[in-house]
């Protein structure tokens, strides 16, 4: 606010970690911690934005990042995608409270972006998960995939996108005077809405396990092949 004289014309709401688990070995500590960075904070700004925005007659842009994953959620990736559906539901409704000024708030929903996520989802899940590991129902899964994606040398993702794409639709939303309650970012996220709109439910989380969507890539076909993947019989 010093460095504009008091204006606003924008937040853009963008940072995150995420914290790899299955439900039953999160402690609700850990949940509460990545609220505050994922929710809270997002939460705490908009609030503030909101405010300077009203004085200076009732404009600006306030630009919310969510995720592929604040549409759907994926297997162990609880933590992450429960933020993004508050900030979703939080979206929408100030959308609603703020109709009639002009005030914008647009949710952006990313694929996979190169980004320093990984790097900084370390630390949370070494203090949290790790110690949970050597007892959990998927040690097998969290020796074999999760921790050698998160500590291993990194690997671009089928679909991956650089930082650049979402500049791009930053920029885009600020320059359109009527945006769009929404934004995609990736071919990968306009898959993933069409699915969620065209498919029940039931459909919706098969699919994702038989594609290997939300589990690292290992298709999950049926219950055997489930069973093989979390908890093999050597384990």
């Amino acid at each position: 606010m010093e460095a504009t004289g008091g204006t606003l014309d924008a937040l853009f709401n963008n940072g995150a970690f995420s914290m790899r688990g299955a439900v039953e070995d999160v402690p609700t500590a850990a949940l509460r911690e990545i609220f505050e960075t994922n929710f809270f904070g997002y939460h705490s700004l908009t609030v503030k934005a909101v405010a300077v925005m009203r004085k200076q007659g009732g404009r600006g842009h306030i630009i919310q990042h969510s995720s592929g994953f604040g549409l759907l959620a994926g297997a162990f990736n609880m933590c992450y995608c429960a933020t993004k559906f508050a900030l979703e539901a939080h979206s929408q409704s100030l959308r609603q409270e703020l109709f009639g000024t002009d005030i914008k708030v647009v949710l952006l929903n990313t694929g996979l972006i190169k980004t320093a996520i990984r790097e900084k989802s370390r630390a949370p899940y070494t203090k949290w998960i790790k110690p949970r590991v050597e007892s959990s129902y998927f040690q097998n899964y969290y020796l074999r995939i999760i921790e050698p994606r998160l500590f291993g040398p990194y690997k671009k993702d089928p679909l991956e996108d650089e930082v650049a794409a979402v500049t791009r639709q930053v920029v885009k939303i600020l320059e359109t005077p009527e945006p769009w309650a929404r934004y995609y970012v990736t071919p990968l996220i306009w898959l993933v809405a069409f699915l969620v709109r065209v498919l029940s439910s039931n459909m919706l989380e098969r699919v994702l396990l038989w594609t290997g969507m939300t589990t690292g890539g290992h298709r999950v076909k049926d219950k055997a092949a489930a069973r093989a993947l979390f908890h093999p019989p050597d384990q």
